[in-house]
């Protein structure tokens, strides 16, 4: 997608990114305030989709929400994971049966 993005103008990133599984990609091509619009599958099972900013002003709203605990993260109750048992959080993931956050903390 990038490659055909310069090919048609001349410009490695563009205003806006319209398409299906743009992952990561659609960040890494769009200018700075431009905007990513992502297509995507039913979620199976039923659950919700998120939105990734970093978009200063929204991160400077939501803030008082976090500190006031009013928006908390899900962590798996089998967690946190040391560091030295990475392995051991990803065959977790790998299960299929992790809920929400797999948290891996670099500091004993």
């Amino acid at each position: 997608m990038h490659s055909s993005i310069v090919d048609l103008t001349g410009d490695p990133l563009v205003d806006i990114e319209i398409g299906l599984g743009l992952g990561d990609t659609g960040s890494k091509t769009v200018k700075e305030g431009g905007t990513v619009v992502g297509i995507t599958y039913p979620v199976s099972p039923p659950g919700f989709s998120f939105v990734l900013t970093s978009d200063g002003a929204i991160l400077t709203k939501l803030n008082p929400f976090l500190e006031s605990g009013k928006i908390k993260p899900i962590n798996d109750p089998k967690g946190p994971f040391p560091f030295s048992k990475v392995v051991d959080a990803f065959s977790h993931l790998e299960t299929g049966r992790a809920i929400g956050k797999v948290v891996i903390y670099p500091i004993p």
